[in-house]
């Protein structure tokens, strides 16, 4: 019992983002130019909001928990890319924390740069994954890049959840942050959010490489 609470305690102390090396040295590499984060160049197709998008959401009848998403269209081509997903409580409702969060769903060719944390429970430790926070200037084509199934968590919280869970990289950052994306084969590239409020980022600007 003893060393099942010390096994927990020490695997709490690295709840901290983790970056990941590459799996494999056998996976492909990228022979192009660096690729950065907010910098772009004529070889990317790039948008700025002249607005900042923020995400709309739709109240439940009793006024507990919203939802809503946001499409973007990373070659202005009318073809939905990128999905950003929120679900908030209202700060006033009974089932405050009771599950809430913000994910990205994208189709199959598109990989995000992802972090991973530990989460602990009755001495068992194990890795779980949410989408990487990178600063301006931040190199992206050397990042982790990692294809889930389904939504990749930016941030969320299950009230059900056991261990030591994080709520996930998007929730302790402030600031302007960028998303770190990659396009099969070699083509990367960023999306800017602000996100001073994880309960209502504002999506700024994004760019690829043509």
């Amino acid at each position: 019992m003893k060393n099942s609470w010390l096994i927990s305690i020490l695997c709490f102390a690295f709840l901290s983002c983790r970056k990941d090396e590459p799996t494999s040295a056998n996976d492909p590499v990228y022979a192009g130019p660096p690729v950065y984060a907010g910098i772009y160049d004529t070889s990317f197709s790039y948008y700025e909001f002249p607005i900042p998008a923020e995400i709309p959401v739709v109240w439940d009848s009793e006024g507990h928990q919203a939802w809503g998403h946001i499409w973007l269209d990373l070659y202005n081509d009318s073809t939905d890319d990128v999905r950003i997903d929120l679900t908030v409580d209202h700060p006033d409702s009974i089932y405050l924390d009771e599950a809430e969060g913000l994910w990205l769903g994208v189709g199959d060719s598109i990989q995000f740069a992802m972090c991973s944390e530990l989460n602990c429970y009755q001495g068992s430790c194990n890795d779980r994954y949410s989408v990487d926070t990178l600063s301006y200037g931040d190199r992206i084509d050397d990042k982790n890049f990692i294809e889930a199934a389904g939504n990749y968590k930016m941030w969320n919280y299950w009230q059900w959840d056991v261990g030591s869970p994080s709520r996930g990289a998007w929730y302790y950052t402030s600031g302007t942050r960028y998303i770190a994306f990659q396009i099969d084969p070699f083509k990367y590239g960023w999306i800017e959010v602000e996100i001073t409020d994880p309960e209502n980022p504002k999506i700024m600007s994004f760019a690829v490489q043509k």
